[in-house]
């Protein structure tokens, strides 16, 4: 959905409702968007930019990090977003270093002062997904020894191995005890 904002851009008493249902493409082979995205946005005009907020609700499937089955995973997405009109002739060559002001975090519109509304969406959607998902959070995971989904199967592999880089450790704690002092258990 791309909106032409020309009426809304310098004017502070304009604002307009978006009603947004749009079916994204799937972001990555762990995620897929099983349905619609959908929700209200509204722009507003300032003086010299315009603000898009809302917010989206959609459900995401999703593989756990832990026993890498699929999940579905809602998710609703607050959007707020800041676009200006580009100056005639201005470039997007990093300027020299200087201090940041809050100009330098908004976006520019499109040529025609047009704003991608799905893109703004899907990179909205896409922040808001979890970096480490899990089914649940008591999801005990893969067995790293056979494999097994633990939490379907008890494996009978010994869980108090220790992995044989990190035995040092193991000695030193042994020899200093837990507390650091030696000799105290």
């Amino acid at each position: 959905m791309r909106i032409t904002v020309t009426d809304v851009i310098g004017h502070p008493d304009v604002v307009q409702e978006l009603l947004f249902s749009e079916r994204l493409d799937d972001p990555g082979e762990d995620v897929r968007l099983s349905g619609l995205v959908e929700g209200t946005l509204v722009l507003t005009g300032t003086e010299d930019s315009v603000c898009l907020t809302g917010s989206v609700r959609t459900v995401a499937d999703l593989v756990c990090g832990a026993c890498l089955e699929w999940f579905q995973h809602p998710l609703e997405v607050e959007l707020r977003e800041e676009f200006y009109r580009p100056a005639p002739g201005e470039q997007e060559v990093a300027p020299p270093e200087r201090e940041l002001s809050a100009g330098d975090f908004l976006a520019p519109l499109e040529p025609g002062d047009v704003i991608d509304v799905t893109e703004v969406v899907r990179q909205n959607v896409l922040l808001a997904l979890p970096l480490a998902p899990r089914c649940r959070a008591d999801c005990r995971g893969l067995c790293p020894r056979c494999g097994a989904d633990r939490n379907r199967v008890r494996c009978s592999c010994a869980e108090d191995d220790i992995d044989p880089r990190l035995a040092p450790l193991g000695d030193l704690l042994a020899v200093r005890g837990p507390f650091g002092d030696p000799g105290r258990t």
